[in-house]
């Protein structure tokens, strides 16, 4: 009893110490019935939300205002485009399980078909926009668009999830054993594939790999030829339970089971992280991402609110010689640049870019202490010397002190972990590790980050020379680690 108690404290200590700054949504489109599915066009220009009351909404994703919306005669599990934007398919939950096809200009009925017991909890159009295809734990099913045609399979499964390609070229399910099964539609073929308990699924373009997350806290990319994981996506601070990807196969994103935390990740960029939300507009129902993977779009406030955020990688805008901003200007943009406010936040990115050389100066003496900050080694032991203090309030402040210091930290709670002096003690610095060696974006973090980006963007002397210095001196892992890659960018760039 006494163990799980102090696991409780600890986790929402720990929790509490990790807050990050909320950013706002670019977007909230309010609706007055909760959003059970949500799916982008492909253009990127029309959302469409179902709900369970039968409502479908489309919306444009730009301003977020209401273009279309009709209801179906059954709740709506899955929606999905036609390739072309103007046909939506629906798939609709039991007792009248069904899948349906809707002219998107005039919201009417095109094509609706029965499904005994299917439920579908995705669907998709082919690639020819001929078909659609659905499925669920277990089952599966294509219909042709026009004319006779309809077949689908079903097994029992216990337990598990299920994902469909964005093309309806392949679908899974997973059992609560580890075992995937994939199943793909023309041509008909199927395998199955271990890859350990998984609480979510997600496929890449063309079904050619795959995303899963299970009972760790990453994400793990599965190569469907070979049946190899290919990479794994650390940082969520618990496992995940929602997963989505660009339809360009650039962004992946996915939601900790705590339903407020997203991260995502930028494959292009070697993996790296590009940007987490703590989602303030309470637990996220759906995700799903923009074909560029710009923008991610998430359900909130019990599924009444759509919320559209900003998850771009920059690029540089400004041309021309660089500008001369002035020490209180350059101040100023660095303030801007941890603002709520995005657009006032991107504003200041761009405008410290367009400095050139004249902020890679400024911008290195504001990083600097954060990337390479000072080490007072005695401190931090004493402060693992204070996770076994017989006063509660010694043991608290020294776990935030250490949970502050970071990776800095690694070493010698890895030496208390080898001998601990106490069960409480191995307990603390247990979880602090787990914390620190998984980091969170904090604000100040995140901006160094953004700078990182800034400096690879800009790619003048004396920028690769901040990111080297960084790369060789740096003693945060995390922000070390992206300037490595900004400079290997930088080289591989120049060399083709």
């Amino acid at each position: 009893m006494y163990k799980c108690m102090l696991f409780a404290a600890l986790a929402a200590l720990l929790a509490m110490a990790s807050t990050l700054h909320a950013e706002p949504p670019r977007v909230q489109i309010d609706c007055a019935s909760a959003v059970s599915c949500v799916a982008w066009s492909a253009k990127g220009d029309l959302l469409a939300a179902g709900s369970l009351d039968g409502t479908v909404r489309i919306f444009d994703a730009a301003t977020g205002k209401e273009m279309k919306s009709w209801h179906a005669p059954n709740p709506v599990t899955a929606v999905a485009f036609s390739p072309d934007g103007k046909m939506l398919a629906l798939g609709h939950a039991a007792p009248a399980a069904s899948a349906s096809i809707w002219n998107v200009q005039a919201g009417n009925l095109h094509k609706a078909s029965t499904l005994k017991n299917y439920n579908p909890q995705y669907v998709a159009f082919s690639a020819d926009g001929q078909a659609i295809a659905g499925v669920a734990v277990g089952k599966f099913f294509q219909m042709k668009i026009t004319g006779a045609g309809m077949s689908g399979s079903s097994s029992v499964v216990p337990g598990g999830c299920c994902a469909m390609a964005p093309d309806g070229s392949i679908c899974a399910w997973s059992d609560a054993k580890g075992l995937v099964r994939l199943r793909w539609c023309d041509p008909v073929k199927s395998t199955t594939m271990s890859v350990g308990r998984v609480q979510c699924l997600a496929f890449g373009p063309g079904g050619k790999w795959m995303a899963t997350g299970g009972a760790d806290n990453d994400v793990h990319l599965w190569d469907l030829a070979s049946k190899q994981k290919k990479a794994s996506l650390p940082g969520l601070p618990l496992p995940p339970t929602e997963l989505a990807i660009s339809a360009d196969g650039h962004v992946v994103a996915a939601l900790a089971a705590d339903g407020t935390t997203i991260r995502v990740w930028d494959l292009i960029r070697n993996n790296s992280t590009r940007r987490q939300i703590s989602h303030n507009r309470g637990a996220v129902g759906v995700l799903a991402l923009s074909p560029d993977g710009k923008l991610l779009a998430t359900t909130g406030l019990g599924g009444k609110a759509l919320l559209i955020w900003n998850v771009a990688t920059r690029d540089l805008t400004h041309k021309g010689p660089p500008l001369k901003l002035t020490a209180k200007e350059l101040t100023d943009l660095w303030v801007d640049l941890s603002d709520k406010n995005y657009d006032k936040a991107d504003a200041a990115w761009h405008k410290l870019a367009a400095g050139g050389d004249n902020s890679v100066a400024f911008l290195k003496e504001q990083i600097w202490p954060i990337a390479v900050p000072p080490m007072d080694m005695t401190k931090i032991d004493k402060w693992v010397t204070e996770l076994d203090s017989v006063k509660f309030a010694v043991r608290e402040k020294a776990t935030k002190e250490l949970m502050a210091a970071g990776e800095m930290a690694i070493v010698p709670l890895e030496n208390v972990l080898k001998t601990p002096p106490s069960e409480e003690a191995r307990l603390r610095a247990k979880l602090i590790m787990k914390q620190i060696t998984q980091p969170v974006l904090t604000p100040e973090r995140l901006r160094v980050l953004e700078v990182i980006e800034l400096l690879e963007a800009m790619r003048t002397a004396n920028a690769i020379a901040v990111l080297e210095a960084i790369g060789k001196e740096g003693r945060v892992t995390q922000i070390r680690g992206e300037a490595e890659q900004a400079l290997k960018r930088i080289a591989g760039a120049k060399g083709n």
